[in-house]
């Protein structure tokens, strides 16, 4: 899967890693190119945007991003995760990952995407600044 260029706002980029290939998409983005694995990537998003409460009250609130890592079984499950990659001992930064993985969590399961997805790593960036514009 290659990356695709995509229009319209930012909120939150995901980045499906597999072992040969990166694919990219947005949340509120809708993709170019509308191939089964892009408009999956698209609905996955989109189900963990609504159930993802970014913090927007301060400056550096609104300025955070958070990268989660998981996978999701072929039920559409969360497994092997979420966890937070490159967590810090910043309290604001903390708040928002543990935001970011209940949005992972709640939003399952995530079901009727494409194959491509289910059992491959799959690292969210949550992007506050970005979330809270359309906030």
């Amino acid at each position: 899967m290659a990356s695709r260029s995509l229009q319209s706002l930012l909120v939150a980029s995901v980045l499906l890693a597999t072992t040969s290939a990166r694919a990219g998409t947005y949340i509120g983005q809708t993709p170019q190119d509308e191939s089964p694995g892009i408009a999956s990537l698209h609905t996955l998003v989109e189900n963990i945007n609504r159930v993802w409460h970014p913090l927007c009250e301060t400056e550096k609130q609104r300025h955070i991003k958070i990268r989660v890592k998981f996978q999701l079984s072929s039920d559409g499950r969360v497994f092997n995760g979420p966890s937070w990659v490159d967590p810090t001992d910043d309290p604001d930064q903390a708040y928002a990952a543990q935001q970011a993985i209940a949005a992972v969590s709640n939003g399952q399961p995530y079901a009727g995407l494409a194959d491509g997805l289910y059992n491959t790593p799959i690292t969210i960036m949550f992007d506050a600044e970005r979330a809270c514009a359309v906030r």
